[in-house]
């Protein structure tokens, strides 16, 4: 699962919350792995929410029966008791639902057809429609003119979910998740949320329970990933180095910078990837090589030195990773410049442990740069966190500053862009790391040799 479960348990017991609320769907997919449409598009505000909970002062009481979605996904066979929901399956919760350190997830009842299809480790859900969807949901699908006998899994698995939800519908998502949270037995519990917006809304239907800003917490403990959440960002960099090869196969001196832009978004999407932003790559060509300007109507002239930052978001996970490119063969300056660049992005990477403070990351690149002879000066040198964000910072409003430890499984990006308008425009290089205490893993494969083309 995406969850990293007892990091976020212990951090939940070091800062004294009884319980996570998620309510953005950065954190929703966090906990609970589900991704729809609905879920992660802006059509109105909040459309799910999910929560973790601890048990006080004793070891978290996991359940260890199948998770309860591919469970029904599979079919259940013995009755499904609406009325008492998770119980009529789990008779461990019989007498509540206790489900300690085991994600529960709120949902528009429309996207049962999305859990159905692609189930989701969760413990328990709840539905709610304020829409008008629910008397769609079965007949849309063909469930209610089908036979049981002769639904398909997807239609079997629609209506054991739609059975197994039907006791506890809600007419609204902050009735549904109040209702969760009472089942969940945290009335008057302290509960971190990312969404303080929807505790406003909570605080009166719970008044005994206590509502906390979680954002900082949550992303402490996204910090440190899982080996899914690195297995989906090691695809994202697959997509990514592809939209960045066709990038550089369409770049050369006459072309404009909008078409290499393009052919960029076009390799990207064919390959299953979305690019950040409208146009793909942030910056390009001399005057956009530090700042992503809106005009791209630039043509490539012979000497310029182009700046290929790409970030792809595959499944709600980004890669970030650069190259540089000049147009022509590059003087012995820009070669020079490229060389130290590429210095200091490869002694990070060296130093990139757990245990080091990126303060120290950044010391560490200013020297290479040095020793190589370039102005550091006038390079930008930024270590972040990335994974569902594009900037992982543990703090967040001023306190990027403070930077952060490396820990073991955190992914980062360290930028390395030395802005020289004299010579072109700037040179970058960075790719996402893996913190491993045998040495920081790499996810991109792609040469870090500069382009120069004919």
């Amino acid at each position: 699962m995406l969850l990293h479960r007892d990091r976020a348990l212990a951090l939940m017991e070091e800062t004294g919350v009884d319980a996570l609320l998620a309510g953005s769907a950065t954190n929703v997919v966090y906990l609970t792995g589900y991704m729809s449409d609905v879920l992660l598009s802006p059509f109105y505000e909040c459309q799910s929410t999910a929560a973790l909970a601890r048990r006080p002062g004793a070891e978290p009481d996991l359940v260890s029966e199948p998770d309860i979605l591919p469970l029904l996904r599979a079919g259940h066979d013995g009755p499904v008791d609406p009325s008492r929901g998770l119980a009529s399956v789990c008779e461990r919760c019989a007498d509540q639902l206790r489900c300690w350190g085991e994600p529960v997830l709120v949902l528009g009842e429309r996207d049962l057809v999305t859990v159905a299809d692609r189930p989701v480790p969760v413990r328990h859900l709840r539905t709610y429609d304020r829409l008008g969807f629910t008397s769609l949901l079965e007949t849309a699908t063909g469930v209610a003119q089908t036979p049981a006998a002769e639904r398909n899994p997807l239609q079997s698995a629609i209506a054991a979910l739609r059975a197994y939800t039907q006791g506890t519908f809600s007419r609204s998502l902050v009735e549904a998740t109040a209702a969760m949270l009472r089942d969940m037995g945290l009335d008057e519990a302290v509960i971190a949320t990312d969404n303080l917006r929807l505790a406003s809304h909570l605080s009166p239907v719970l008044p005994r329970a206590r509502f906390v800003d979680g954002y900082d917490l949550f992303r402490r403990i996204r910090l440190v990933k899982t080996e899914e959440e690195i297995a989906l960002m090691r695809e994202s960099m697959r997509i990514n180095e592809i939209g960045v090869r066709a990038a550089m196969a369409a770049t050369r001196a006459g072309v404009l910078w909008s078409d290499v832009l393009e052919e960029h978004r076009a390799a990207v999407a064919r390959a299953g990837g979305k690019w950040c932003g409208q146009w793909g790559i942030l910056f390009g060509p001399r005057h956009m090589s530090a700042f992503a300007l809106e005009n791209k109507g630039y043509r490539l002239r012979p000497g310029d030195a182009v700046v290929f930052d790409s970030l792809v978001q595959y499944r709600q996970y980004w890669s970030d990773m650069a190259r540089t490119g000049v147009i022509g063969p590059a003087t012995e300056r820009q070669r020079a410049l490229y060389r130290a660049v590429r210095a200091a992005a490869e002694a990070v990477e060296a130093q990139a442990l757990p245990g080091v403070h990126s303060s120290r990351l950044v010391e560490v690149a200013r020297e290479a740069l040095e020793r190589e002879g370039a102005p550091a000066s006038l390079c930008l040198l930024l270590p972040h966190g990335i994974g569902q964000e594009i900037f992982e910072f543990p703090g967040s409003y001023g306190r990027e500053h403070e930077g952060f430890t490396l820990e073991e499984n955190m992914t980062i990006n360290f930028e390395v862009l030395q802005h020289a308008p004299e010579d072109g425009g700037a040179f970058h290089l960075e790719e996402t790391l893996v913190v491993r205490r045998s040495g920081a893993e790499s996810l991109a494969t792609m040469p870090r040799e500069m382009l120069e083309t004919a």
